[in-house]
């Protein structure tokens, strides 16, 4: 079992979250990877946080709008916490509405509910229990928990 205070993630675990991406990628083919979000997997007791990997022009064909070329030329613009980041939408109008800003929080619903049916050895688990008590029997669940976006080019 991971301790997510103390353990490093078992390679099960680590391929649970690569079980858990390879099939969100069926409905969101623009997702290419993922890694844990910095100071990760340490970030709450009940919360594993990554971060995932775009590629901007798998996102631009499947919304259908193009990409601001000079969001991919900063380091510092490349990540994120919206879909919606390098897209060229005209107008900032009804921003919720956009199907890239839906798209995000019906993503990190799906990862959970997903994380949820994986077999137990390749689950995240927390020792804590909810009065902050360490119990080494305690098996309490695990959110994964999308933190920022990464995006990148296929050609990097």
């Amino acid at each position: 079992m991971f301790d997510i205070f103390r353990d490093e993630p078992t390679e099960n675990q680590l391929k649970g979250i690569d079980m858990l991406l390879k099939t969100v990628h069926k409905k969101y083919p623009y997702i290419v990877g993922w890694e844990f979000t910095d100071n990760e997997p340490n970030r709450f007791a009940t919360i594993v946080g990554i971060d995932i990997v775009v590629d901007v022009d798998k996102l631009s064909d499947y919304f259908k709008v193009p990409v601001f070329e000079y969001f991919m030329e900063y380091e510092f613009m490349r990540r994120g916490y919206s879909l919606c980041g390098p897209l060229k939408y005209l107008s900032m109008d009804n921003f919720e509405d956009r199907p890239c800003f839906k798209d995000y929080f019906e993503l990190k619903k799906l990862l959970n509910k997903y994380h949820r049916y994986l077999p137990k050895e390749y689950k995240f688990y927390t020792k804590m229990k909810a009065n902050g008590e360490l119990d080494p029997e305690f098996m309490g669940r695990v959110d994964i928990d999308v933190n920022k976006i990464k995006f990148v080019r296929d050609e990097e």
